[in-house]
């Protein structure tokens, strides 16, 4: 892995000479020129490491779903099981509220083949894999050492037993006095430690309830880090501090289900209720995995983190009494689907729940399809606030779903010291896509020295056996993003509306962190529940943090050529504008760069909306020093926009709509070889009006509507392609577009068909689709729109002003595919109505182009962006031990809450 340098990019100087330490840059006279054939040995060594890396991400890919099933979506009247069997396969599930069955892989087919077959009838829509996700903290029990001493007690009255029968035996042998009166001591000294052991097990019955809750309440180390009104508190005036009525909210934590009622579920197994959960209403609950009326929890991980959100009784919640709705979308091996997950969020929305949490994560190979994206939009356009976990990997990307800039992303913290101040949970992936930090905990450490792990406390069942719960620590993502859930919940009881309530956590959080808590992968920083309930009663701060709207990026990258195309200097340029695509200033846009190079970049908008980043140059050459191209390319992710206040903004896509695109909708339409391809641009080098000189590129861009994504480009050299696409030159017509007084006529452009190394047989059919790469030469001039330049107020003297279109330069908001300030309804909105500018079955490019695995290492973001600055860890976060209420272990069932 690259290590990635967690540090501010932006636009800046030319680096300085390479004699001031600044820059890698070499004299291009020392040079050597590279023979023809060298050049071609080379390039076919890159394109073969390139293949390599395709089948390595392909792997990658592999192990982020299902092989032995499929999901289609079919076309109105087409019906499922008649599908099934004219393909020989059996319907595992029928269409849920995300409209996409779950067909199984038969033994002697392989799943591309399936995939395949599907594509080809006409009775489907569209054919997905199916994603694996899991819960973000694995439970493997700790209860060794609680066994071990009840084992110790057992095994020391075993002792006392067997020196009495061993003295008994002596006196009837006849032994002498002295024999007999050694013998004497050992059952004496065995029944006294026996006593000890067994008195230490008692000691928990004898203990007062205050005592006991005091207890379990110090060991809940996350009440005190998240700084929570009550904690300086005595115990016994806790219960006098009253508590708003959480219960008119409801939180639905799509999980391994939720220990929420005494049951017998399908399978004839017995559930007990956890009893901190006996005042939480429970609503609609669901189990997508059984097909259960009764969501029980057969794993620990459901139970735990619904413990935390609204636990009421010893154990206290974070918004004790809330409403829960217990929705079932992983099994008893904590793992799920992405079909589950994704019926698992429209239940929610359909039955009313507030907030959704989601202590899940996909795995790095996973490529958000629109499944997960249309269910994650239309709980947005809810008004539901959905909470994930970032993931357990120790890396500097966030999983899907926390990845969707619609779900607020959860990093984890656990204490480093008796005063329990925080610091990086080892395990936690650190991204600029996360927007908060919240105690996870950390398993097999104990840096308060209380006698206990540093885990987040909370009941649940106990391992294999759904009857009877315990109380446990538990340390991940999973659990911060609970944490988050219930901070959320008790921000919307001050009155604090829910699209404000996470800005409001941000705003008051806590950034006493190392480093910048964005560009540490902290987000704003830790969760400070008082500051935050204060912001209710103060009108000023409540200002600060109110939503006013989505906000869009245009992504435009771009590659500049130096010392003639022996070095590659990469450039973006970011336009940035509100929904009423007005610009907005001030802001500072973060993300990720990915690729040729792997870096955080950051850069503030002017008053035109618009700033630029410059990635210091990229040397062209061969570990011989001879110059050639050996194929690169750069991904840019916009993660966010943070304003004065520290608050951020996850933004969604945006691309600028000409009446010159609409005659380009208008000409590929109708052309059944270019309608399918995604749309791209090409440029031949040379000098730009307004960029400078550029190398010969390629760029792809965001253009599917309906997507919320992250706003995303990508611009590479013409060498990726090698060995893994054929380029054929294309004009379009645009005269014959129906533009009757349309001035454009002809215009160049490429198709660019990806059809080697294994990319046309990818596993899944993630395959890449043709590109039409439009001619970008002179484009800041022209009235395309694709980019960002200028592009806040409309053209003059194009000629497009007596066009009847009246388009002129207007911005296309991606995540509703709304053209703002255009009345047609020509070919580009009927486009845009269906997808946009899209991959096959709904992918955006972007995502394909680095799932292919051209782009080195780049599926997912994490083997690329490099292993975390803050290390791994073997198993942190992954394990839970039961709760102790001395530093001796006691038996599980001596601390059991009873009822």
């Amino acid at each position: 892995m690259v290590a990635l340098t967690l540090a501010s990019i932006a636009p800046g100087p030319d680096p300085a000479p390479e004699s001031e330490g600044a820059s890698q840059t070499r004299d291009p006279a020392a040079k050597r020129s590279t023979a023809p054939g060298d050049r071609a040995a080379a390039n076919a060594h890159a394109a073969a490491a390139r293949g390599d890396r395709i089948r390595a991400a392909q792997a990658h890919q592999e192990r982020a779903y299902r092989t032995d099933q499929v999901l289609v979506a079919l076309h109105p009247r087409a019906d499922v099981r008649g599908l099934a069997r004219a393909h020989g396969v059996e319907v595992l599930r029928a269409p849920g509220a995300g409209g996409y069955a779950a067909l199984a892989v038969p033994a002697h087919r392989s799943i591309d083949e399936l995939m395949a077959d599907l594509r080809a009838d006409d009775a489907v829509r569209s054919v997905l894999p199916n994603g694996v996700v899991r819960g973000a903290a694995d439970a493997a029990s700790l209860q060794e050492d609680a066994d071990k001493d009840a084992a110790d007690a057992a095994k020391r009255l075993a002792e006392a037993e067997e020196a009495e029968e061993t003295l008994q035996a002596l006196i009837d042998a006849g032994a002498s006095d002295k024999q007999i009166g050694d013998a004497e001591e050992d059952p004496a000294r065995a029944r006294r430690e026996a006593a000890d052991a067994i008195q230490a097990q008692a000691k928990a019955d004898k203990r007062v309830d205050l005592e006991y809750r005091a207890k379990v309440r110090e060991a809940q180390i996350h009440m005190k880090t998240v700084n929570h009104p009550k904690w300086e508190e005595p115990i016994e005036k806790w219960d006098e501090m009253l508590e708003p009525d959480y219960s008119r909210f409801t939180v639905a934590v799509l999980d391994t289900g939720v220990a929420y009622t005494d049951a017998v579920d399908s399978k004839g197994v017995r559930h007990a209720a956890a009893s901190s959960l006996a005042t939480n209403p429970i609503s609609a609950p669901c189990d997508f995995v059984n097909d259960d009326p009764h969501p029980g929890d057969d794993h620990q991980h459901g139970t735990h983190i619904a413990s935390i959100i609204g636990s009421d009784g010893a154990l206290v919640g974070l918004a004790p009494g809330v409403g829960l709705m217990p929705v079932k979308v992983l099994d008893e091996t904590n793992a799920g689907t992405a079909l589950t997950l994704v019926e698992g969020i429209h239940h929610a929305v359909d039955h009313g729940a507030d907030v959704i949490n989601m202590s899940v994560s996909f795995a790095a190979g996973y490529v958000p399809s629109p499944l997960l994206l249309d269910a994650l939009e239309r709980a947005h356009a809810a008004g539901i606030v959905m909470v994930a976990a970032a993931g357990n990997a120790g890396e500097p990307v966030a999983t899907w779903p926390a990845a969707s800039p619609r779900v607020i992303a959860v990093t984890s913290a656990t204490i480093n010291d008796h005063s329990r101040h925080v610091e990086a949970a080892l395990y936690s992936n650190q991204s600029t896509q996360v927007d908060l930090t919240a105690p996870g905990g950390a398993i097999g450490q104990d840096r308060d020295g209380d006698g206990f792990d540093d885990g987040i406390l909370a009941e649940t069942i106990n391992p294999g056996d759904p009857g009877s719960t315990g109380y446990w620590f538990y340390a991940g993502t999973s659990q911060a993003a609970a944490v988050v859930s219930g901070a959320i919940v008790r921000m919307m009881a001050t009155g604090i509306p829910a699209s404000d309530a996470i800005r409001g956590l941000q705003f008051a959080s806590d950034d006493g962190l190392d480093g910048d808590p964005y560009f540490s992968g902290w987000g704003s920083g830790t969760v400070d529940l008082e500051r935050g309930e204060k912001l209710a009663t103060n009108s000023g701060d409540l200002e600060k943090i109110q939503h006013t709207g989505d906000l869009h990026v245009a992504v435009h990258p771009f590659l500049i050529s130096k010392h003639d195309g022996e070095e590659i200097e990469a450039h973006a340029l970011f336009t940035v504008v509100d929904d009423r695509g007005q610009p907005v200033k001030d802001l500072t846009v973060i993300g990720r760069v990915s690729g040729a190079q792997a870096e955080l970049f950051d850069c503030k908008t002017d008053g035109d909306g618009i700033c630029e980043v410059k990635l210091h140059a990229v040397e062209t050459m061969n570990d011989d020093g001879d110059a050639f191209d050996p194929g690169l390319a750069w991904v840019w992710e916009v993660d966010g926009l943070i304003d004065g206040e520290d608050v951020v903004t996850r933004p969604t896509a945006l691309l600028y709509a000409s009446d010159y695109l609409e005659a380009v909708a208008a000409t590929v339409g109708r052309d059944a070889e270019l309608a399918p391809a995604a749309l791209a641009v090409y440029w031949p080098e040379g000098e730009d009006d307004e960029l400078g000189d550029m190398a010969e590129q390629y760029i792809v861009l965001t253009g599917g509507a309906g997507i919320p994504t992250s706003p995303f480009g990508v611009s590479f050299t013409p060498a990726l392609l090698d060995g893994v696409a054929t380029v054929a030159e294309v004009s379009l017509d645009l005269d014959g577009s129906g533009i009757s007084t349309s001035p454009f006529g002809m215009l160049p452009g490429r198709v660019v068909t990806f059809d080697g190394s294994g990319i046309s047989t990818s596993p899944f059919g993630f395959t890449l689709p043709p590109l039409l790469a439009l001619d970008g030469s002179g484009i800041s001039t022209s009235p395309f729109g694709f980019h960002p330049i200028g592009l806040t107020q409309p053209f003059e003297g194009s000629g497009i002003s007596t066009s009847p279109f009246g388009y002129q330069n207007n911005p296309i908001l991606l995540s509703s595919g709304t053209i703002l300030g255009a009345s047609a309804q020509g070919a580009l909105a009927s486009r845009l109505a269906d997808g946009g500018w899209m991959g096959q079955d709904g992918y955006g490019v972007g995502q394909l182009v680095l799932a292919s695995g051209l782009i080195d290492g780049a599926v997912g973001g994490g083997d690329l962006m490099g292993s975390s600055t803050q290390g791994s860890s073997a198993g942190a976060g992954h394990v839970a031990t039961p709760y102790e209420l001395d530093a001796q272990p006691l038996p599980l069932q001596a601390i059991l809450p009873v009822e």
